[in-house]
């Protein structure tokens, strides 16, 4: 995930928010808090 794709992030975020994330996300919303 690049940080070109905030609404990428947003959803993932609100995934988890809502306890529906696969744990396979977990690796992608740390990409994002990173870029």
């Amino acid at each position: 995930i690049h940080p070109s794709q905030p609404r990428v992030c947003l959803s993932i975020f609100r995934e988890f928010l809502v306890g529906q994330a696969e744990k396979d996300r977990e690796a992608d919303l740390y990409a994002c808090m990173i870029e």
